[in-house]
């Protein structure tokens, strides 16, 4: 498909179509972009989506914007989780006022995940459960309240990611009152050892990244495409003895759920006595991820950014509803981001990690 909006007198133009929807669906925008002799103006070509309620109110919305009039092909791929209230979308393309000239919108994709159903996809693929061994996790990782055991007792993961780290990096980690870290980056085998020793050394479990093993990840090691290799490497770390847990998803979209779910299935058959933690970066998302996971969990970016906070109390509530009838081999998690925003904003100051924090 190939559309255009074009500016003639520095109007506004648009083509825009509604979407029935209901809470758990995921909606998937795929298309490329291109502006074409357009002047710079106030806004360039736009992509929209505008969420409505049952009273027909606008109560979310969505936009990913070009600012510059003349640009070549760009390929935008967007997720977007439909909310609480929502019962219809507009998902919109537009060419903003005071712009000159026409913006091309062509391959367009649109895809509804429904949880239960039958993915609407060119792959067509079944979100059904699996009755295989792989699948089922009849654990004893949790008690009848959703906290983590470990040693007999309750234990709250306080803990930070790291990446790169050196024994310095783990004594201040320790030292600062946290008992966990998160192996962001992949060791080497030839590491391994050397990496739990640190962590044993310093009082702190491990929850361990596989993060990365999936096709076309940047960090991916290049034994992540190799199953003897890869079981090999789950074998090596299962048997530390401050191994906490697994990692298999940093916020990865709903189109890779097939992936996600057979590293699921490989890590749950070679070890049965570690939980294994997913992340996503929305909670309506989360569902789709639980069958294929012992603890869900989303993080939110409010420290530093939100004077109100209570967004964490909201989306932390949203993983305990989502979790509450498989509360006995499942659990919630919530990770609330504390970070240097001065790496990813020009509008805030870049500083280290402060003890305060």
């Amino acid at each position: 498909m190939c559309t255009y909006s074009e500016q003639k007198n520095g109007d506004y133009s648009y083509i825009a179509q509604k979407v029935n929807v209901s809470y758990g669906d995921v909606i998937n925008i795929e298309f490329d972009m291109k502006g074409v002799g357009a002047d710079v103006g106030q806004n360039g070509g736009e992509f929209y989506i505008k969420a409505y309620n049952s009273s027909g109110d606008i109560f979310d919305t969505y936009s990913h914007q070009e600012k510059t009039g003349n640009f070549d092909w760009k390929k935008i791929n967007f997720q977007y989780a439909i909310p609480h209230e929502a019962k219809q979308l507009t998902i919109g393309f537009s060419a903003g006022r005071e712009n000159i000239g026409s913006v091309i919108f062509d391959n367009l994709r649109v895809r509804k995940y429904t949880i239960g159903e039958k993915i609407v996809s060119s792959d067509n693929l079944n979100r059904k459960s699996e009755l295989s061994k792989g699948l089922i996790s009849n654990n004893n990782f949790f008690d009848l309240d959703g906290y983590l055991i470990k040693d007999g007792k309750r234990f709250f993961p306080l803990g930070v990611f790291v990446t790169n780290s050196s024994t310095d990096d783990f004594k201040k980690i320790s030292d600062a009152g946290f008992n966990t870290i998160l192996s962001y980056s992949i060791p080497a085998a030839s590491n391994v050892d050397d990496f739990f020793l640190q962590a044993k050394n310093n009082n702190l479990s491990v929850i361990f990244s596989l993060k990365d093993m999936y096709k076309g990840m940047k960090w991916a090691p290049s034994f992540s495409s190799d199953p003897e290799k890869l079981v090999s490497y789950i074998d090596l770390i299962k048997v530390q003895d401050n191994l906490l847990a697994w990692y298999i998803n940093d916020e990865l979209p709903v189109t890779r759920i097939s992936e996600v779910k057979n590293l699921y299935s490989i890590v749950r058959s070679r070890d049965e006595s570690h939980p294994i933690l997913q992340v996503v970066y929305r909670t309506a998302i989360a569902r789709f991820f639980l069958e294929y996971t012992d603890i869900i969990a989303a993080d939110v970016y409010p420290v530093g950014v939100r004077k109100d906070l209570s967004v964490t109390y909201d989306m932390a509530k949203d993983l305990d509803d989502i979790v509450r009838n498989n509360r006995k081999i499942k659990t919630s998690w919530f990770i609330p981001q504390i970070m240097d925003w001065g790496v990813y904003r020009k509008d805030f100051l870049s500083y280290p990690p402060v003890m305060r924090k």
